[in-house]
């Protein structure tokens, strides 16, 4: 069985992919200011903040990293503490 590690979450590889396919582009915003809503009213922790975001930020990072290499660019990362910010 593999695991893929999010920010200390770990996930079986199916269930990584299973999320990423079923975030389609258009929602990826809301849901980043959903979480960070639930975050700053505290009806969520900060551990299940990032638990959350975590295939989020992979599937940005993902894509900025081929719009960077595309125009020949670096790609810095998206952290959750500079998605949350």
């Amino acid at each position: 069985m593999n695991v893929v590690n999010v920010l200390g979450v770990r996930f079986t590889n199916e269930i990584y992919r299973l999320l990423l396919n079923l975030m389609k582009k258009e929602e990826i915003m809301p849901k980043v200011r959903v979480i960070k809503d639930k975050l700053r009213k505290g009806q969520i922790t900060y551990d299940k903040a990032k638990e959350l975001a975590g295939p989020i930020i992979l599937l940005l990072n993902k894509e900025a990293g081929k719009i960077a290499k595309k125009h020949g660019r670096k790609h810095y990362p998206f952290s959750f503490s500079k998605l949350m910010q």
